[in-house]
C-alpha cells in the first residue's frame, strides 16, 4: 500500500513538473512569436507584450494597484521601413550577412568604397571625402586593447560626419538600442562576405528617431493574508526586446528576455493560489536593452515603499542552465548567496551556482543602489544565440526550468523565514 502511494506521489509530481515546463514553454512562444516584432519599437510590439502580462496577471487575480501599467517615454532610434544592402549586385541578407548600428543613420544610393585598415586608422590623417564614397574598414584584431578601440570608434564618428561606413567583422553580429542616430549610416558586415573587388555598395537604409516612445513596467502584487505584514518580495524580468531591423529582420528574444518572463509568470501563478506571510511583486521592467530605463523610472517613482523591499531577484536568460546560473551581487549579499548554495547543494538543481559581483548589467542595479538586497539571475551554457536573430523560441532547450523554478521557490521560502 505504502509502495502504491509513493509511486502515485511520484507520478503527481512529474506530472506538476510537465505542467510547469509547458506553461514556461507557451509564454516563451507567445512572448517571442513573431506577431510580437522582437517586443520592440515598432508594429506596437512592446505594447502587445505589456498587454498579454496585464491579462495573466488578471486571470490570476493578482492586484493591480493602480493599474499593472506604469508608463514613462525615452528618444529610440528605429528602423521601421527599408535596410538594405549590395555588394555590386547581390543582396545581402539582413540580421545574417549584416546588421546597421543601433545608432545608424540614412543613406540610400551607390557609393565608392574608400578601403582602411586598421593601422590606417591610427594615422593623424582627417580625409576630406567624396559625396558617393563608403569608408570600409578591416576587422579589428581579437585582442585589440580597449583603448585602441576606444581610438578607432572616435576615428570612424569623425567619418561618418561626411560618409556611410561599412566595419568588417569576424565575430558574430551582435545588435543593440541607441537613443540617438549618427549623421549616416554604420554598418557591421561579416568579412567573408565582402572582399576587395567589390566595386560599389548599394544602400537603401531609413533610420526614424521616436523622441518620445511609451513605455510600461507591467506591475502586479499579491498581497499577504494579513495586512500586519508590510514587507515585499519581488520578482523581476525585463520586457523589452530590441524589435526589428527593416522589413525583414525580427530579434526575437526567445531566451532575452522571454524565457525570464515566462518564469516570472509561472512563479506568480504558483504564489497567486498561496496564503502569503509577505508581500509578493511581480514586476516586468520595460527599457532595459535602451540602458535599465524602466527599472530607473520605477525607483524613482516606486509603487511599492522600497524600504520595504526584503530581497528582490532580477531573472534574465532562463531558457537554458546546462552549466549552472550566475548570481551577480553575490559579494554583497554573502548571507543569502550562502543560502541559495545550500539550496542547491542540498536538492542538485543545477550544475553550479556561480558568485558574481556588483555589476550594472540589469534591472536590479537602480535598486541596489537604492539600498535594496536584490540578485541578478542568470543561466549558463545552452545557445549561444544573444541579440541576434536566431534567439528564436525553438533554439530553446529549457533544460533546467523546473528546476530553477523549485530553486527559487525555495530561495524565497528562506528568505521569507529569516529577519530582514
Amino acid at each position: 500500500m505504502r509502495i502504491g502511494i509513493f509511486i502515485l506521489f511520484i507520478f503527481c509530481l512529474e506530472v506538476n513538473a510537465q505542467s510547469i515546463l509547458q506553461k514556461g514553454r507557451k509564454h516563451v512562444n507567445t512572448l517571442a512569436a513573431d506577431n510580437m516584432f522582437g517586443r520592440g519599437y515598432v508594429h506596437n510590439g512592446y505594447h502587445e507584450a505589456a498587454i498579454y502580462l496585464c491579462k495573466e496577471f488578471k486571470k490570476l487575480g493578482l492586484s493591480a494597484g493602480d493599474g499593472y501599467l506604469q508608463e514613462f517615454t525615452y528618444p529610440v532610434n528605429t528602423f521601421p521601413d527599408s535596410v538594405a544592402v549590395y555588394l555590386d549586385n547581390m543582396k545581402l541578407k539582413t540580421g545574417a550577412d549584416f546588421i546597421v548600428h543601433e545608432a545608424s543613420g540614412s543613406d540610400s544610393g551607390i557609393f565608392i568604397p574608400h578601403y582602411f585598415s586598421v593601422n590606417d586608422l591610427f594615422l593623424k590623417l582627417e580625409p576630406v571625402f567624396q559625396p558617393n564614397e563608403i569608408v570600409v574598414v578591416d576587422p579589428l584584431p581579437a585582442k585589440m586593447h580597449g583603448d585602441s578601440v576606444a581610438i578607432i570608434q572616435k576615428r570612424l564618428e569623425r567619418f561618418n560626419q561626411q560618409v556611410p561606413i561599412i566595419q568588417l567583422v569576424n565575430d558574430k553580429l551582435i545588435w543593440g538600442v541607441a537613443l540617438q542616430a549618427f549623421p549616416h549610416a554604420t554598418i557591421q558586415l561579416k568579412s567573408e562576405k565582402f572582399d576587395k573587388t567589390v566595386n560599389r555598395v548599394k544602400l537603401n537604409i531609413r533610420n526614424k528617431i521616436n523622441p518620445a516612445f511609451h513605455s510600461y513596467n507591467v506591475i502586479a502584487v499579491k498581497k499577504a493574508k494579513r495586512k500586519k505584514y508590510k514587507d515585499y518580495l519581488v520578482i523581476t524580468a525585463h520586457l523589452d526586446h530590441l524589435g526589428m531591423m527593416g522589413s525583414g529582420a525580427i530579434f526575437n528574444g526567445a531566451n532575452d528576455n522571454a524565457s525570464g518572463v515566462a518564469m516570472l509568470l509561472v512563479l506568480a501563478e504558483y504564489y497567486a493560489h498561496r496564503e502569503l506571510k509577505t508581500n509578493i511583486a511581480f514586476i516586468a521592467f520595460g527599457g532595459e536593452e535602451a540602458g535599465l530605463i524602466g527599472s530607473k523610472f520605477f525607483v524613482d517613482n516606486p509603487r511599492i515603499p522600497l524600504d520595504k523591499i526584503k530581497f528582490l531577484l532580477n531573472l534574465d536568460l532562463m531558457g537554458t542552465g546546462e552549466e549552472g546560473i550566475t548570481v551577480v551581487n553575490a559579494t554583497k549579499f554573502v548571507h543569502e548567496f550562502e543560502l541559495l548554495k545550500k539550496i542547491n547543494a542540498d536538492n542538485n538543481y543545477v550544475k553550479q551556482v556561480k558568485p558574481r559581483g556588483e555589476a550594472a548589467n540589469s534591472d536590479h542595479y537602480w535598486f541596489t543602489k537604492r539600498g535594496v538586497p536584490s540578485f541578478f539571475m542568470y543561466a549558463l551554457g545552452g545557445t549561444t544565440a544573444y541579440h541576434d536573430i536566431y534567439d528564436r523560441p525553438e533554439q530553446l532547450s529549457l533544460t533546467e526550468f523546473e528546476d530553477l523554478y523549485k530553486m527559487i521557490i525555495a530561495f524565497f521560502e528562506q528568505i521569507q523565514l529569516t529577519k530582514k
